[in-house]
């Protein structure tokens, strides 16, 4: 089981990226809450306004407050800019990624929504222009091209990853364990009781005290909770008693159901 844990640790800690500041000018949607904070779904990341329609615009969840913090300050003056970036290292424009701050003295959840068609679709238009580009090159060099070149077709990654998440969802459902003190770490299909949130999983362990949380939704939508540190979190169901509240304001009810990638 521990490797089960930490193979899905790994994976979800690659997907870590946000910003606060206030560059409005870089928004292609900007949306204010009931503060009158900005939220700002930043242009690179149009391809998933849907995403960014169904999140909560929160600056902050379950936040307690210290000295170390101007969150609070730059609330009250309202002068606060929430940014949703796609992945910034790589330029990919599939997906929206959050460092929500929570708990207390500097402690994030780390959100990530993906649309997995879009992947597909920027996937296939990319391998599209390696095909081309490919071609050129052996005509410059005076080289036949491949005669199955044509042949290589673009494999959906959407599928993949649905399959994989699957996979980890049985693995979590057998194995069962909220929390394994000889083992320090714990590995559960939380009963969430919403249902929109679909093939959940949790794993936990003392290690960093970390929380990783995946769901998916209607194959064509995936989405990751991680977070280290919480003191008040100490097993798979602690840790879900502390996000539900968060998973309940996600409106996945609004996001398009229908696979339009079938290449």
């Amino acid at each position: 089981m521990k490797n089960f844990v930490f193979y899905f640790c790994v994976i979800s800690s690659f997907y870590v990226t946000a910003q606060h500041g206030n560059l409005d000018g870089m928004c292609f949607k900007l949306v204010k809450d009931q503060k009158e904070l900005n939220h700002c779904l930043q242009n690179n990341s149009a391809t998933v306004e849907q995403l960014f329609d169904a999140l909560p615009k929160i600056p902050f969840y379950k936040y307690g407050f210290s000295a170390e913090t101007n969150y609070e300050e730059r609330v009250k003056d309202k002068s606060l800019t929430v940014f949703y970036p796609s992945h910034i290292n790589s330029g990919e424009k599939y997906e929206l990624k959050m460092n929500i701050p929570t708990y207390k003295n500097r402690v994030e959840m780390v959100v990530t929504f993906t649309d997995l068609d879009v992947m597909d679709v920027l996937g296939y238009e990319e391998s599209l222009k390696v095909k081309e580009e490919t071609k050129k090159m052996f005509e410059r060099i005076g080289q036949p091209i491949p005669a199955d070149m044509d042949n290589i077709k673009y494999e959906s990654q959407r599928v993949r990853m649905i399959n994989f998440h699957k996979v980890m969802y049985e693995n979590a459902k057998k194995t069962n364990i909220d929390y394994l003190p000889s083992e320090g770490a714990g590995y559960i299909v939380p009963d969430l009781k919403l249902a929109h949130v679909e093939y959940p999983f949790i794993s936990y362990n003392d290690v960093d005290k970390q929380v990783s949380f995946a769901s998916t939704y209607a194959d064509r939508y995936s989405f990751t909770i991680t977070m280290k540190y919480v003191e008040e979190i100490h097993s798979c169901s602690s840790a879900a008693s502390y996000l539900i509240d968060y998973l309940s304001q996600i409106d996945f009810a609004s996001l398009d159901r229908n696979i339009y990638f079938n290449k």
